[in-house]
């Protein structure tokens, strides 16, 4: 482990297990070492350790039965392929895992010239502004943040903390058909404390646009867990 580097050492310890997991170093099914150990191999103490324990636990990574020892897991990952359709409120949810979601801001705005430029919206337009915690069970995933035309927010925004927002427009008539996206990197910032991870600690955000045929409905700022959550693609090429 570096103990000079700001992200904490549990952390440290799980994304090295999923490296070993990733490499094929660590088989399903296989027994990790005992606790003293597993603090020799790390050169962490035992809390830091037990701490790293329980975060792979949660993710399914791991599990520890009394009497037998910790057997890996083969987990069900939540990655997130942003050129298919999904939603992450979706994605944990086949995950075997419960979403769980904190609706932190609403407020109603009107669009200035500077946000019209980012966002695609018309100057002027009465907009929407959404914020929210997305969790997997006990795990923070992102945080999402949403501007929608106001029109079109006919739902309770109550309703955001049991269902998707994807779900919602699609019950008022509003389908994506269209998204446009990039990705970047940022510190974290603010969402560090949310995230559990330090403040200068990289995390990926998205930037999206979507679209329900030739209309845009949203602009979207997620910013992801850079360990909890990933983004997968798939390539395929034709062979002529």
């Amino acid at each position: 482990m570096d103990h000079s580097n700001s992200m904490p050492l549990y952390l440290q310890v799980v994304a090295q297990v999923n490296e070993e997991l990733r490499r094929g170093a660590l088989k399903e099914g296989a027994f990790l070492p005992p606790e003293p150990e597993l603090c020799r191999i790390f050169d962490i103490g035992r809390s830091t350790l037990r701490r790293a324990m329980g975060h792979l636990e949660s993710l399914g990574t791991i599990s520890r039965r009394r009497g037998v020892g910790t057997v890996v897991e083969k987990a069900i990952p939540l990655a997130y392929r942003p050129d298919a359709p999904g939603t992450i409120f979706e994605l944990i949810g086949a995950s075997m895992r419960t979403p769980v979601t904190r609706l932190l801001e609403t407020r109603e705005f009107r669009v200035e010239e500077e946000l019209s430029a980012a966002s695609g919206f018309p100057v002027g337009m009465e907009a929407i502004y959404l914020k929210r915690e997305r969790s997997s069970t006990n795990l923070p995933v992102a945080l999402l943040e949403n501007m929608l035309p106001r029109e079109i927010v006919t739902f309770d925004l109550r309703e955001l903390e049991r269902r998707s927002l994807e779900e919602l427009l699609t019950l008022g008539g509003i389908r994506q058909r269209h998204a446009e996206y990039e990705f970047a990197a940022e510190l974290a910032g603010d969402v560090a404390e949310f995230f559990e991870i330090p403040r200068d600690a990289p995390v990926l955000v998205e930037l999206r646009k979507s679209y329900g045929g030739d209309r845009q409905y949203s602009y979207n700022r997620n910013t992801y867990h850079p360990l909890n959550y990933r983004v997968r693609g798939v390539l395929d090429v034709d062979q002529a």
